[in-house]
Parts: structure tokens; C-alpha cells; sequence
């Protein structure tokens, strides 16, 4: 089993929400079921990983340092588009 370091974990973590986020933001037409929900997968995946390395994650704390706001800025941009993801599901089917 390979371990990377949180560095460059949080660099590709980085990398996915971006690559994500622009396909979220392409054409709604091409946008099809099984897209979306591999997206809500990879970004439940990615909240989750967070809260391994850090179970404080997505909370308020109460010395912050740079490596809890950087994990804590891409857990909230994962929930954010998680919630995109919702929005636009629940907006299809109406």
C-alpha cells in the first residue's frame, strides 16, 4: 500500500473539486444521471478522506493553522458541490 504525503493528497484533492467543478458548470444538456452520481461519489469520497486525516474538519477551530484551513476550505467546496449536485437533480426532476 502506497502512502502519499497530505501535501500532495490535498494537491490532488485540489485538482479533482477543480475538475468537477467545470464539468458542473458545462452544458446541463450534457450532463447525464450516472455523471452526476459518480461526481456525489468522488466528492462523499473526498469529504471522507478529510475527516481522516483531520476528524476536526469542517468545524470551527479553536487555534486554526494553515493545514486545517486548507482542509477545511476543500471540504466545504466538496459540500458545496454536493449541494450543486442535489439542486440540479432535484431541479431535473420537477
Amino acid at each position: 500500500m502506497m502512502i502519499i504525503s497530505e501535501d500532495l493528497f490535498l494537491q490532488q484533492v485540489s485538482q479533482e473539486l477543480e475538475r468537477i467543478e467545470e464539468k458542473l458548470n458545462k452544458d446541463e444538456k450534457k450532463k447525464n444521471w450516472l455523471t452526476l452520481q459518480r461526481q456525489k461519489l468522488a466528492l462523499n469520497l473526498i469529504c471522507h478522506q478529510l475527516k481522516q486525516i483531520d476528524p476536526g474538519v469542517g468545524e470551527s477551530p479553536e487555534t486554526p493553522d494553515a493545514g486545517r484551513l486548507r482542509r477545511n476550505l476543500y471540504y466545504f467546496k466538496a459540500q458545496m458541490l454536493l449541494q450543486q449536485i442535489e439542486e440540479q437533480r432535484s431541479s431535473r426532476s420537477s
